[in-house]
């Protein structure tokens, strides 16, 4: 029951580092391609202003954790992680760390 909606939706919001995370904060809708979904959401939103949430955060560490190491096959263990500087591009979004790790 109910109608799909989809379409591009293109958001922003303020990006920053805190230790290991990624923050985006005060999210916002910047564009909804389709107008069917555009007027579902502007009043969706109307109905309930908390149905989207204002801020995500993404853990930078375990995706080095599962994805760099483990994917490496050794038992190296990550013992600190800290999001030192964040560069957005157009296409993209670099983001230097300072880590260290042991190996048993």
């Amino acid at each position: 029951m109910g109608a799909d909606f989809a379409s591009n939706v293109t958001l922003s919001g303020k990006l920053h580092g805190s230790g290991h995370f990624l923050i985006l904060d005060d999210i916002r809708i910047d564009r909804v391609d389709d107008e069917s979904a555009r007027n579902a959401l502007t009043l969706a939103l109307q109905v309930n202003p908390q149905l989207m949430p204002r801020a995500a955060n993404i853990d930078v560490s375990e995706f080095v954790r599962k994805d760099v190491i483990a994917a490496g096959g050794s038992s190296t263990h990550l013992d600190e992680f800290r999001i030192v500087n964040i560069t957005t591009r157009p296409d993209s979004i670099a983001i230097q760390f300072e880590l260290s790790f042991s190996v048993p």
